[in-house]
């Protein structure tokens, strides 16, 4: 069966805590569908900020951002966590929580006022949620028994039994060693493409944006500078702008590698 597209965009988003200075000035982009795109940026370029409107968390001072059509603030909360997941850099939750019951949380804007228990379709879409993750061996252990790198693994579990169409991820390999950091890339680019999810996903590592994502979208001081695929937007010109450094683009075992020299 064909999977359905659906859309989001940007447009003109201004955003700032106050009048004299803005944190985000006149954004505007379509994140491609059911593709990879990485957001990258230095420390202070709005990303994070620009994050947290895509989530709704908080709101522009003009500009909208669009889901198929609509404006985000337009749709009620239950319907926008149908189509749209997030996974953030910091995630709690109780620690007397199970994993599955924990990955059950993600069937809530499936549920109304009358809903009791756990449906078969909950149950269904709960357990291939760890089945994809790797994560069904741990479901009955409690969620602070569990590593860095394996609540990552829950965590993209709850936002996958949501049964979403576009997943936005936080910085979710931050602090994590290399290896855990590099299961959780693999994942969301099988995630990509066996599931032809829509992704976008905030990262600091130029190096991992190169080899995990299609797209790329690269931030400075409140603007946009490039926005396209991966192989054409993450270049010398623009990561030295970006992050203020001196850099080189080397082929190592035919893969590009972005260095940073002295």
């Amino acid at each position: 069966m064909e999977t359905a597209t659906h859309n989001l965009s940007v447009e003109n988003l201004i955003f700032g805590y106050n009048k004299d200075r803005l944190i985000l000035n006149d954004i505007s982009f379509e994140l491609a569908p059911n593709k990879v795109t990485a957001l990258l940026g230095a420390n202070g370029s709005g990303k994070s900020t620009l994050f947290h409107l895509l989530t709704g968390r908080l709101k522009p001072n003009s500009g909208k951002i669009i889901f198929d059509g609509k404006s985000i603030d337009t749709i009620k909360k239950r319907e926008f966590s149908q189509h749209i997941a997030v996974v953030h850099q910091y995630n709690t939750a109780s620690e007397d929580f199970t994993v599955r019951k924990l990955v059950e949380m993600g069937r809530t804007p499936y549920k109304n006022i009358f809903s009791y228990g756990q449906s078969s379709e909950d149950e269904f879409d709960v357990k291939n949620a760890l089945k994809i993750t790797d994560t069904y061996k741990y479901a009955d252990r409690m969620i602070s028994t569990l590593s860095g790198g394996q609540r990552q693994r829950v965590w993209l579990a709850l936002a996958l039994a949501q049964n979403p169409d576009i997943l936005l991820l936080d910085e979710i390999t931050t602090y994590l060693d290399i290896h855990y950091q590099y299961e959780i890339l693999k994942l969301i680019k099988e995630l990509n493409k066996d599931k032809k999810l829509t992704i976008l996903m905030v990262l600091h590592d130029i190096n991992q944006a190169i080899e995990f994502s299609d797209n790329a979208i690269v931030m400075k001081d409140g603007k946009i500078i490039s926005c396209g695929e991966t192989k054409k937007v993450v270049n010398k010109d623009v990561i030295d702008t970006a992050f203020d450094v001196n850099t080189q683009m080397v082929d190592i075992a035919g893969r590009k590698i972005c260095v940073i020299k002295n």
